[in-house]
């Protein structure tokens, strides 16, 4: 097992509920988780990453747990953020057709996180991201 494997398996801390922004599961969530995370951090690059990646994962909240879910965002100095619904089923990255339309959230988190990682819960999982917080020179 390679260390990055096991970092995004050990996951963080665990969740608290009440501890971010509460969203429904209906399409409108995923803007609004956005924006939210957009108002939690100072602009730029790493705020865009940010509300990108929290983008897919509240897609995959709204999607796929089809539970309520809760963001939650810290920065100092990375910027982590966790998306926590009510489903027991952790996400899994899957091969896809070149032509197919979706299922390439986690290969973006994957990809633009210096870190990310699931963390089962008594109540379903959490579904993390880290982030560099400092703007690229």
């Amino acid at each position: 097992m390679t260390a990055a494997r096991e970092q995004r398996e050990i996951g963080r801390t665990e969740w608290r509920p009440g501890a971010g922004k509460a969203f429904t599961p209906t399409a409108s969530a995923v803007r609004e988780a956005r924006e939210y995370v957009a108002a939690q951090l100072p602009p730029g690059p790493a705020a865009d990453i940010a509300t990108l990646l929290v983008s897919e994962l509240a897609t995959n909240a709204v999607e796929h747990a089809q539970t309520n879910f809760e963001v939650r965002v810290e920065s100092s100095p990375l910027i982590h953020v966790e998306v926590a619904d009510y489903s027991k089923v952790l996400p899994v990255q899957r091969e896809l057709p070149v032509d197919a339309e979706g299922g390439r959230g986690l290969l973006i988190v994957e990809a633009m996180a210096v870190t990310w990682g699931t963390k089962e819960t008594d109540v379903g999982k959490v579904v993390w991201f880290r982030l560099d917080g400092q703007s690229p020179d």
